[in-house]
C-alpha cells in the first residue's frame, strides 16, 4: 500500500455517537462530510429482523436543523383594508299587463 492510499483511509470524513431515545432504547446519530456538504443520519436497529439477508440497522436522515442554521420566520405583513362597498339605490320596475297578469 503506498503513502497516499494510507493517507486516504486516515481522512475522517464523520463521526457518530451512540444515544438513547426517550423510550431508553440505542441509536447511533452521526455526521459524514462529502464534497463539502454535511450529511446528518440516524441508525436505528431493525426491529423486524427474521432472516440473515434483513438489514440489522436501517438509516434514517436526520432532519434536525440547529437553530443558528435555520430561516428566520417570515414576519406578517398588515393586510390592506377592503374598499367599502355602497349600497345604490335600485329603481323598481314598473309593472306591467300582458296576457291578463300583472307581472313585475
Amino acid at each position: 500500500m503506498s503513502d497516499t492510499q494510507k493517507k486516504e483511509y486516515t481522512k475522517s470524513i464523520g463521526g457518530v455517537w451512540i444515544k438513547k431515545d426517550r423510550n431508553n432504547n440505542d441509536f447511533i446519530s452521526g455526521m459524514l462530510e462529502h464534497n463539502g456538504e454535511t450529511i446528518r443520519f440516524i441508525l436505528r436497529k431493525n426491529p423486524f429482523k427474521k432472516e440473515d439477508r434483513h438489514p440489522t440497522y436501517h438509516v434514517f436522515a436526520d432532519a434536525y436543523v440547529p437553530k443558528s442554521q435555520q430561516a428566520p420566520a417570515p414576519t406578517a405583513k398588515p393586510v390592506a383594508a377592503a374598499p367599502k362597498l355602497v349600497a345604490q339605490p335600485v329603481a323598481a320596475p314598473e309593472p306591467s299587463l300582458e296576457d291578463g297578469e300583472i307581472t313585475l
